[in-house]
């Protein structure tokens, strides 16, 4: 395909024509995933995250505390009040909304890095990637939050002021949605400032990266940094004055990150998140300590980084778990949750079906992700963006701990990486280097599935999802 095809209106019809299809079916398999649970009562962290989001539909106002992000409950709220009223399967349908559009943004950031072909493949992985399924009855931020961070993504891959501005904005919804998209912001100025220097990819221009036509000519990195940060900071802006009329203090995003970074990094920690972990703090260190409260949460925080100065060998010898529990296998809190029976009643074989789906999906995509970066697939300005994403986040969980519902929004990432084309000849080394990865991640995932063996054959035998089991058993 030239860029003259690329370009042309027929093209255009083309990829809108793929994009409405493949959109479609991420739909129509939410909504049979709908029809096949029961509209269960939000529990645990879903339903802090349906509590606010009610009171903002009720009151018009934020709910007063800083313990959760605004970001999810704006848009419950936002559900609420297009369906006319409170109803789970209205949160529901927004995670169906959610799921389309993330899927359509997965195929335009890959159309921006290869053709039409290698975008159908990422777009199609994230439309029916079973735990993005599952997570379609969750009220959870893992539903959402993909949105904004495709959209950051790629805004950063163009040069104009409208899209720095874009990036900023996009940038500041990640966040306000889920804390841990902060990353987006060292991984955004890293590539303003690399791919800002007016220059164009000549290797991307014959694959038909510019897929809508010739861009204007590239603004210069300093004003794109400026408008980008300039955008980020006042879409921000609202919810600091909220945290500073609450508290009397500048709070930039929530309140949980210093009990996360007490349980990921303090004294007992294991580098995932163990229930039996907090109940032990709760009742020790943190006793009568409201870490819902910023002053909580740098108690929390203080007695965390007094361990790791204490004792840093320590910490990095917990390196290797958090990684491993980032990239785990999926299906813990599913598991968890299909087992109190959120997920109603439902076959062995259904359960059976559903479990393998989730288990084999991520490794599946991890190899294949891996694999296109060893053959080149970090040379496009796109794929370098999503790998400092990616490796600033991993940089992030090391400090607090890793968990696999964490890397669920990587996932239309690495469906895009997986299926970005190779440039350039293939460089031995850097094969090798993926294979090494692979092979420790393979024993990482075997421990765990050895470990999880038991648990998942009780679930998955007729009347499993009576049988309620520890979350901390589950990994």
């Amino acid at each position: 395909m030239s860029p003259v095809e690329t370009a042309s209106p027929r093209g255009f019809r083309r990829d809108l024509l793929a994009i409405a299809a493949i959109a479609a079916v991420a739909a129509v398999a939410r909504v049979l995933v709908m029809q096949a649970t029961p509209a269960s009562a939000p529990i645990s962290d879903m339903a802090e995250y349906w509590t606010r989001g009610v009171y903002l539909y009720e009151h018009g106002t934020l709910y007063p505390d800083s313990w959760r992000m605004p970001g999810l409950p704006a848009w419950l709220a936002l559900v609420f009040t297009l369906g006319g009223g409170v109803a789970v399967d209205l949160a529901r349908l927004g995670n169906v909304a959610a799921g389309a559009v993330t899927t359509a943004l997965t195929y335009w950031l890959a159309r921006r890095g290869g053709l039409r072909r290698h975008a159908v493949v990422a777009a199609t992985i994230v439309a029916l990637y079973p735990t993005l399924l599952l997570y379609t009855s969750l009220v959870a931020t893992e539903a959402v939050v993909a949105v904004p961070l495709l959209g950051a993504l790629i805004a950063a891959t163009y040069t104009t002021p409208r899209a720095a501005v874009a990036l900023g904005l996009c940038t500041a919804a990640a966040l306000l949605v889920r804390p841990a998209a902060v990353a987006l912001v060292p991984a955004a100025l890293v590539a303003l400032w690399w791919d800002g220097r007016g220059t164009r990819d000549a290797r991307a221009d014959e694959r038909g990266v510019e897929a809508y036509g010739l861009e204007p000519a590239p603004t210069s990195r300093g004003s794109r940094i400026a408008l980008f940060l300039a955008a980020l900071l006042l879409a921000l802006l609202p919810w600091w004055m909220h945290n500073a009329s609450l508290h009397g203090r500048f709070v930039p995003l929530d309140t949980t990150g210093g009990l996360n970074l007490l349980i990921g990094s303090g004294p007992g920690a294991n580098g995932r998140w163990d229930y039996t972990r907090v109940v032990e703090l709760q009742n020790t260190s943190l006793l009568g300590v409201d870490v819902t409260t910023p002053a909580g949460s740098d108690r929390a925080s203080a007695l965390a980084w007094a361990h790791m100065r204490a004792h840093p060998l320590t910490w990095l010898a917990l390196v290797p778990a958090k990684v491993t529990g980032l990239f785990a296998f999926e299906g813990r809190e599913t598991a968890y949750l299909y087992s109190v029976g959120f997920f109603g009643a439902q076959g062995s074989t259904t359960a059976a079906s559903w479990t393998i789906a989730s288990v084999a999906a991520f490794p599946l995509l991890f190899v294949a992700c891996a694999w296109q970066l060893a053959r080149g697939g970090l040379r496009s300005s796109g794929a370098r963006l999503i790998a400092m994403f990616l490796g600033a986040s991993v940089a992030l969980h090391l400090a607090t701990f890793g968990d696999p519902r964490f890397h669920l929004p990587f996932v239309p990432l690495m469906a895009v990486m997986a299926a970005t084309p190779r440039v350039g000849a293939v460089d031995a080394r850097w094969r090798w280097a993926a294979i090494a990865v692979c092979a420790l991640m393979a024993v990482a995932w075997y421990a765990q599935l050895d470990y999880s063996m038991p648990i998942i054959r009780l679930l998955i035998a007729p009347g499993g999802w009576q049988r309620p089991v520890s979350f901390d058993d589950l990994l």
